[in-house]
């Protein structure tokens, strides 16, 4: 599964043409086939990058999500596009079908019912036979990726990049998000 990556620019902007060299570097780094990227003209797509939340340049979007506003440091991209990378690491499928909805349990550590959600999880996932990747987050490890996501305590549970549940959600409720989500992701 490739990410997206779009690059918001203005013309003329010296930060902009930074931001672009050092994400082909970070890319190349990585492994360019993992990623499909595209340059968008903030004035010519200014509704376009309204919608998605960008106003300034250069921004970048990672498969339709703003992750950063501002230029960042090769070090934090290169840590996010990482971070895509190995995401489906506890991926569970059905014989082979790939993975549609990712799943991120936050949690900590001493967090009693954090150990419960990611049981919960795991056995959901296994009863509706795949389609469900998933990983663990340690948000003391990642603590600026849940608090982009707004994780204010654990456990919580994000479902395709956003925050779904703020707690241990019931394993009725969790089942339906997770069928709604892959329904979403057009899964058979």
């Amino acid at each position: 599964m490739s990410s997206r990556v779009e690059l918001f620019i203005s013309p003329g902007c010296t930060k902009c043409a930074h931001v672009k060299t050092m994400l082909k570097s970070v890319m190349d780094e990585l492994g360019q086939n993992e990623f499909a990227w595209r340059e968008v003209d903030l004035i010519e797509e200014s509704a376009y990058a309204t919608g998605l939340g960008v106003s300034a340049s250069p921004s970048i979007v990672i498969d339709g999500q703003l992750v950063f506003s501002s230029a960042p440091k090769a070090e934090q991209l290169c840590a996010e596009l990482t971070r895509r990378l190995v995401y489906e690491p506890q991926a569970i499928t059905d014989g082979g079908r790939a993975s549609t909805v990712r799943v991120e349990v936050f949690s900590s550590p001493g967090c009693g019912k954090c150990g419960q959600a990611k049981e919960v999880l795991r056995k959901i996932a296994q009863e509706m036979g795949g389609g469900i990747a998933w990983r663990e987050v340690n948000i003391l490890e990642e603590l600026d990726y849940a608090v982009r996501l707004g994780v204010m305590s654990t456990p919580a549970i994000a479902v395709n990049g956003k925050l779904v549940f703020t707690a241990l959600p019931s394993a009725t409720k969790l089942r339906l998000a997770l069928e709604q989500a892959l329904r979403e992701a057009g899964a058979p």
